[in-house]
């Protein structure tokens, strides 16, 4: 079973319509970076990891974290990526404001407990 999704440079591996999948959060910037609006590269865990540790006793499952750690090299890379693809005047000829996208989570379950492991 596949827990993580990345998104970033153009490319998601989910999209919009897997809301129960990936939360609001993670359908919506799946989707944005899908549409090809400027996302950071990042990646999402899924409900059904959630659903895993909450009926295992807080254990995740032994597959996330390689699967973290294969995702989360892909950010840095894919960021290099675009910005040796990038065209125009250098950075202090232009302006360019990089930041966090912030997508608010319409579902029906929040979950709680990443904000909590991940912050």
């Amino acid at each position: 079973m596949k827990y993580v999704y990345f998104f970033g440079a153009g490319k998601a591996e989910g999209n919009g319509t897997m809301k129960e999948l990936l939360g609001g959060k993670g359908a919506g910037l799946a989707e944005m970076t899908r549409i090809g609006l400027p996302v950071p590269a990042g990646f999402t865990i899924t409900t059904e990891c959630c659903d895993y540790y909450l009926k295992h006793d807080g254990k995740y499952p032994a597959s996330l974290r390689t699967e973290v750690k294969e995702k989360s090299g892909s950010p840095r890379a894919r960021h290099k990526e675009e910005a040796r693809r990038r065209e125009g005047p250098p950075l202090g000829e232009r302006a360019v404001r990089l930041g966090a996208v912030h997508a608010r989570n319409d579902g029906d379950d929040s979950q709680p407990w990443i904000e909590q492991q991940v912050c």
